[in-house]
């Protein structure tokens, strides 16, 4: 996800060298916070062109938020989008 990096390079971080599926960037990325994940889903939203109507999109809803994968967040995304085009 280009939205990660960039979002650790505006940060003066070093950008990951590979994004596995399974990583959580919450959890996984030594630096990342919940702020830098509101931060990566308004650039995720830039570069889609839409709104995805989540404050993050790297932790899920709930009294008890859990922290999504890369994985998770594509299929978050690729489900909104099907969603849309169904209706």
């Amino acid at each position: 996800m280009t939205a990660v990096a960039e979002v650790e390079q505006r940060c003066g971080r070093k950008a990951p060298q590979e994004l596995a599926g399974t990583m959580r960037p919450v959890i996984d990325l030594s630096c990342w916070d919940s702020l830098l994940g509101v931060e990566a889903t308004l650039v995720v939203e830039e570069k889609i062109g839409r709104e995805l109507g989540l404050e993050s999109i790297f932790v899920t809803d709930g009294e008890k938020p859990k922290a999504r994968s890369i994985d998770e967040i594509v299929r978050l995304i690729s489900d909104t989008f099907a969603h849309e085009h169904a209706a």
